[in-house]
């Protein structure tokens, strides 16, 4: 399959660096990386290139057929899971070393153009009241119009990433919570989020994460002022960095990077 680039943006916005895992997953397997490679117009040496960026034609193309040579429907979240808070880079870093989870969560709600365009993550900080009990929210919305697989990939690989920060962050003890996806739950979803001890609902209408809202206020093991601050700074270089119009996708972030 492949896709038609006449209703994508053009600008080239994605970091390809993100993508070494998926490449390295790919090599591990002993699959083709040619075939992963095949329609996207993107060569190897730019998957590992930390100043390269793809469009998101070449991305949607390179998830697209990474999801058709694996046979893995679950390859976002076996990538996802690769990504804990080193990963991410400086934004990650800035995360860690918040004074509270609302913090690290405030961190990932404005810099994530930073690690794509693609996706939006917002929290509400008030309650939202289920069955008498107040839970936070973090909402995951994508940006733009994509092949219904390759926002799989993407939500699942947050998902993932996520958990796998949170259990860090903890101890491996991460706080209880709950997932709600706008599509359908395959085997692999049910099978993962056991495991994890998570309960998810497919077919919602929204793709969010519900935890109880003093969660919010826990401080992070990790909290470094100093750190923090350092982070900050050059979070906000690379967001004032980031090429405008189309790679910003969404009113949303567009009002973001306003009130800066």
């Amino acid at each position: 399959m492949s896709i038609y680039s006449n209703d994508r943006p053009q600008d080239r916005c994605f970091p390809t660096r993100f993508y070494c895992e998926l490449l390295e997953h790919i090599q591990q397997r002993g699959l083709s990386t040619d075939n992963l490679l095949a329609g996207t117009g993107l060569i190897e040496l730019q998957l590992n290139d930390e100043a390269f960026l793809a469009t998101q034609v070449e991305t949607e193309q390179l998830i697209i057929n990474a999801l058709r040579i694996t046979g893995e429907p679950n390859l976002g979240i076996i990538i996802g899971a690769k990504f804990n808070f080193s990963s991410h880079g400086v934004v990650g870093f800035a995360a860690l070393s918040s004074d509270t989870v609302a913090d690290a969560l405030d961190v990932a709600n404005k810099y994530i153009p930073i690690l794509t365009p693609l996706i939006q993550i917002g929290t509400s900080y008030s309650s939202t009241v289920i069955d008498g009990d107040a839970y936070g929210i973090i909402d995951i919305k994508t940006t733009a119009s994509m092949n219904a697989g390759v926002k799989r990939f993407a939500v699942d690989g947050i998902l993932s990433s996520l958990h796998v920060m949170a259990s860090f962050m903890f101890s491996n003890e991460p706080p209880a919570y709950s997932v709600e996806l706008d599509y359908p739950l395959q085997a692999y979803h049910e099978e993962y989020f056991a495991r994890i001890g998570v309960s998810i609902i497919g077919n919602c209408q929204h793709n969010r994460i519900l935890f109880p809202i003093e969660v919010l206020t826990r401080p992070i093991p990790l909290a470094d002022k100093n750190s923090y601050r350092k982070s900050i700074e050059q979070c906000d270089e690379l967001l004032q960095q980031l090429p405008s119009s189309q790679c910003t996708l969404s009113p949303a972030l567009n009002a973001l990077s306003a009130k800066r």
